[in-house]
């Protein structure tokens, strides 16, 4: 996987510097392949409950040589909107981190969500992985009720991708 983050990379940065503003790549297309970005994170999270930085660089780059060049996000947010977003995404997290009670790689989720997403999206996709991570403690609890210094940790990019996916594909159906 050290060896195709690069060339992934630099294929990414041709394709953004050959194709000119005007042609658009469709939405769905950009929707689906951060769907499908976003459900490996998760997947890996769940299995070994950390968020990989490769993968968030993965589409960080591009994200960020978007708004550079073409003065909107991947999915179509303004400038200051998906730095809002991303500020809004670090910052939620923040106190979780510094309680150790969230991994550095779920705020550097959180924020990369916000980034692709904007502020107003953002909100929503925060508010649904609240929900999710919510839904997640209680079944833990329950289950894990017996032991109760089982340690257990809850995987969190589930919870934000569950919550990425709402706000991507919610948002979407609404236009």
């Amino acid at each position: 996987m050290g060896k195709l983050i690069p060339v992934l990379i630099r294929y990414q940065l041709s394709f953004l510097l050959v194709n000119s503003p005007e042609e658009e790549v469709p939405d769905e297309f950009i929707a689906s392949v951060l769907t499908a970005w976003a459900l490996a994170v998760a997947i890996f999270d769940w299995r070994r409950r950390r968020v990989p930085n490769p993968a968030l660089v993965l589409v960080a780059v591009p994200a960020v040589l978007a708004l550079v060049f073409y003065r909107k996000g991947l999915l179509g947010a303004g400038v200051v909107e998906s730095l809002i977003g991303f500020a809004f995404g670090a910052v939620i997290l923040l106190p979780g981190y510094l309680s150790k009670q969230v991994g550095a790689g779920d705020v550097k989720l959180a924020a990369l969500l916000g980034l692709l997403l904007g502020i107003k999206s953002a909100l929503v996709a925060m508010l649904a992985a609240g929900i999710v991570i919510g839904l997640m403690a209680v079944i833990a609890k329950v289950r894990f009720r017996k032991d109760k210094n089982s340690g257990y940790r809850l995987p969190g990019a589930v919870a934000l991708v569950a919550g990425f996916e709402w706000s991507l594909w919610y948002g979407m159906a609404m236009q």
